[in-house]
């Protein structure tokens, strides 16, 4: 009879072991679960920003094609207006010639 009580004892301290073992076993899956669901979170945050950011891009793009059209307009308005003021200034300055010309 204490033989068959110790090995009661034994096998119920093996148990034991065994469901504090399976606790921690449990608890580290769930935080490895917690884990991973925030990371998958933050994931599915940063796809819908990518996504967010590639519809976004083809107004980007026409933007930047409508800035660069302006940017040469503006570009060949002030050429033609640097021809016009030397071709203003080269006027201005015979006009001075023939006035003094005709003063003296």
């Amino acid at each position: 009879l204490t033989q068959l009580l110790s090995r009661a004892n034994l096998a119920r301290s093996t148990a034991l072991q065994a469901v504090s073992a399976g606790n921690a076993t449990f608890y580290e899956v769930e935080q490895i679960l917690k884990s991973l669901r925030g990371f998958n979170l933050q994931a599915d945050d940063k796809r819908r920003e990518a996504e967010d950011a590639m519809r976004r891009l083809s107004v980007i793009s026409s933007m930047v094609a409508s800035a660069k059209e302006k940017t040469d307009r503006a570009e060949a308005i002030l050429g033609n207006a640097a021809a016009e003021s030397k071709a203003a200034s080269s006027t201005a300055g015979e006009a001075k010639e023939i006035t003094f010309g005709i003063q003296k």
